[in-house]
């Protein structure tokens, strides 16, 4: 009998604990607040959770462990991370649930001419993230030479304002929300208006996950999207951020 009792046990164990869900500190779309992680994909991720009855807590990461562990252990989960060809097969994954348009930004005092990307590629230093970034990644695969390695604690927005780079990629929004955090000038850096990539941002998991897994979760979100109440989390949770940081909600 007590055996039966454990092996039951084990068994619970096993399937209340399905998941490593790993995220990073981006805000908006994933930030700690007062001890819990909260923020736009943060958001979606919980009500595709609650859809399916899945009860795996969410945990903060450094990106690199987060991507490392998800590169190369089982039943590991991260979001929110870019989908795009370089990473296609690496994972499977669960989405949109939203879009990453990233742009230079220099500084508002910065008499650096940038108009395209071959303007990009002149300048002395450019803030691209570390090397697992997406915004890094894609500028080495367009040619730059001239990209700051950075640690993965060292964000493109600073940089620039603190003048250790000439230029740097960014979400306009993400690039807000940093100013914001760090006492930083709203108004001290500007947008180039120079594109360097616009992907949709995703839920990843390991490559040995089940398909049927990850059908179970597309199914919940794309149910989520039919309803209409995808677009309700996300107005919630938009509004929320820019309140929990004290910035103006631009309609």
């Amino acid at each position: 009998m007590k055996l039966i009792i454990s092996l039951c046990i084990c068994v619970m164990t096993v399937f209340s604990n399905e998941f490593n869900i790993m995220t990073e500190e981006w805000t908006p779309y994933n930030y700690s607040k007062d001890g819990a992680v909260t923020g736009i994909s943060t958001s979606i991720v919980k009500a595709i959770q609650e859809k399916i009855g899945n009860k795996d807590s969410i945990k903060v990461y450094s990106w690199n462990r987060a991507y490392s562990k998800l590169l190369n252990e089982e039943n590991q989960v991260l979001f929110s991370i870019v989908k795009n060809k370089s990473r296609q097969n690496l994972f499977k994954w669960v989405g949109p649930i939203n879009n990453n348009t990233v742009y230079f930004f220099k500084k508002k005092d910065s008499s650096l001419k940038v108009d395209n990307l071959n303007d990009a590629k002149k300048v002395k230093l450019i803030g691209a993230g570390s090397q697992t970034n997406i915004d890094y990644m894609i500028l080495k695969s367009k040619g730059f030479k001239n990209l700051s390695k950075l640690d993965t604690k060292s964000n493109p927005i600073s940089l620039i304002v603190n003048n250790r780079v000439d230029i740097g990629g960014s979400n306009p929004v993400t690039a807000l929300f940093h100013l914001k955090k760090n006492n930083l000038p709203l108004d001290s850096i500007v947008n180039t208006g120079v594109e360097i990539f616009s992907n949709p941002i995703y839920i990843a998991f390991n490559i040995n996950t089940d398909d049927t897994i990850i059908k179970k979760w597309q199914n919940a979100l794309d149910e989520l999207k039919e309803s209409g109440e995808f677009e309700k989390i996300k107005n919630k949770a938009t509004e929320k951020a820019y309140k929990d940081f004290g910035i103006e909600l631009k309609k």
